[in-house]
């Protein structure tokens, strides 16, 4: 099991700090409002939060739709 923390670890940290990255991106581009950047930042830290932020992201391209 060690070997499977040790491979798997360094791959989540990398596309944790990617996700941030370009929620920095969006956000610096006014692609999306600062509170929704807070939400979507917060819940990539809580487990499943994706689930939340993705429904958030998803209703606000399709309100602009």
């Amino acid at each position: 099991m060690p070997e499977a923390v040790s491979a798997v670890g360094p791959v989540h940290g990398v596309l944790f700090l990617w996700t941030m990255a370009v929620l920095a991106i969006t956000l610096t581009r006014r692609l999306l409002p600062l509170h929704h950047g807070a939400v979507v930042a917060i819940a990539a830290l809580i487990p499943f939060g994706g689930l939340v932020s993705h429904r958030l992201v998803r209703r606000r391209l399709q309100a602009e739709a």
